[in-house]
């Protein structure tokens, strides 16, 4: 589960109202990664993100037309990402999903979600050791660096459990060469 600590605040209530108000819904995303198309308001965006103020307020062509083209990131996780910047509890435990929501807020600067994500993934590995190895195969590209170091700790902890589950031969090829070379493995 995430959401944000602020969300009980008057100014936050309100963004949160006036998200819905299609009236103020005054640009485009189309999100190619899944080829959906969202209406949403260029003041929120701004708001929320350096990246969508530099493209919508600047001098590039989303700024002038109002529709953006966003590559690499579904439309499912971008709205995730500004569901939780303002406040709105999301629950997902699937770790492709925080991923994809962290790998979103890093790319678009909203930092407090990128860190949320990570904070997750990283109560996500705590509570069940068996998922370390999807962590780090889904997020070895991602911006998790504490989430990757538990959930290296934590394979190494759990290493002969993981062994016997057969949680170690999910893990990519790449990765199981990094952790049989490890010296914390000794």
């Amino acid at each position: 589960t995430m959401g944000r600590e602020y969300a009980d605040h008057e100014v936050i209530k309100q963004l949160q109202l006036l998200s819905d108000e299609e009236n103020l819904h005054d640009c485009t995303l189309l999100f190619r990664a899944n080829s959906a198309k969202v209406r949403t308001s260029s003041f929120l965006l701004s708001l929320c993100s350096p990246v969508m103020r530099t493209m919508l307020c600047g001098c590039f062509r989303e700024g002038t037309n109002r529709d953006a083209c966003i590559d690499d990131v579904s439309s499912d996780a971008f709205e995730n990402v500004i569901a939780i910047w303002m406040g709105k509890t999301v629950t997902t435990e699937r770790i492709e999903d925080l991923a994809a929501i962290g790998s979103a807020a890093d790319r678009f600067g909203i930092k407090g979600v990128c860190e949320q994500a990570e904070n997750t993934i990283c109560a996500v590995i705590t509570e069940d050791p068996s998922r370390c190895v999807e962590v780090l195969n889904c997020c070895a590209a991602m911006p998790f660096p504490r989430a990757e170091s538990v959930a290296v700790s934590e394979i190494f902890d759990h290493f002969d459990d993981l062994c016997e589950s057969g949680k170690l031969c999910e893990a990519s090829a790449d990765l199981l060469c990094a952790l049989l070379e490890s010296d914390e493995l000794c």
